[in-house]
């Protein structure tokens, strides 16, 4: 397919006649984005895409043309994406609307792996698969394991936290039941803990929970200030 031609203008020069602030549509601010990307030096994403070359086709310079080429976007978790030349023009052959995850198969640092007769980018194995991307993709890039090796080597951080966890102790229940059984004495944390399997400062995290948001709501669900108290954090790790 033959690309669209285009020549170079200046960005305010393309824009100066569609600037009316009543038109301002989800479509035209992508209409802008775009331009933007391609003809404004003055944006940090213009060394991506007008910096090298990628430009948008003349009828795409007036945005009544754009908005009848592409029509309105689907929903809000769409845009407009270079698609299938992820290296090409802007223009109506070479355009759709995508959502984040079409995008994201669509970046050019992508890593296409053939794995059991079947070809996908590797956050599209990862989510089949249930894998951490992070982890896969560092096992890949940097220890250059092969696909095999990769998504069939189980490691820590390969499920998340819970009953999902492979080496989890505690059901999601054990640890429901664990916060409603809180008393801030570590006679409580020694039995707990005891009767989980559990370390004592295992009990403590649950209790006090595992992130910053979990431990603000559990306190102001129950009121339970004495736990962000340094005595008693001393108490217990004295214990």
């Amino acid at each position: 397919m033959k690309e669209a031609e285009s020549q170079i203008h200046s960005f305010p020069e393309i824009r100066k006649q569609h600037v009316r602030s009543e038109q301002r549509i989800p479509e035209r601010t992508i209409w802008n984005g775009m331009l933007g990307r391609c003809y404004n030096p003055n944006i940090k994403e213009f060394r991506f895409y007008g910096a090298v070359g990628v430009r948008v086709c003349d009828r795409w310079h007036d945005p009544m043309n754009f908005h009848f080429d592409m029509g309105a976007r689907p929903s809000p978790s769409h845009s407009l994406d270079r698609w299938p030349n992820k290296s090409g023009n802007y223009y109506k052959e070479n355009c759709r609307w995508a959502t984040k995850i079409e995008q994201a198969n669509n970046c050019k640092n992508n890593i296409v792996i053939t794995y059991l007769n079947r070809t996908q980018t590797l956050p599209e194995w990862c989510r089949e698969l249930g894998l951490d991307i992070k982890n896969t993709r560092q096992r890949i890039q940097i220890y250059k394991w092969s696909a095999e090796k990769a998504f069939s080597t189980i490691g820590l951080n390969q499920f998340k936290r819970g009953q999902a966890h492979q080496f989890a102790k505690l059901s999601d229940d054990d640890v429901a039941a664990i916060r409603l059984q809180y008393n801030p004495c570590p006679s409580v944390y020694k039995y707990l803990a005891k009767k989980y399997s559990v370390c004592e400062r295992t009990i403590y995290d649950i209790m006090l929970g595992k992130s910053r948001n979990d431990r603000q709501q559990y306190n102001l669900r129950n009121h339970h200030t004495e736990l962000a108290n340094p005595m008693f954090l001393g108490a217990l790790r004295r214990k």
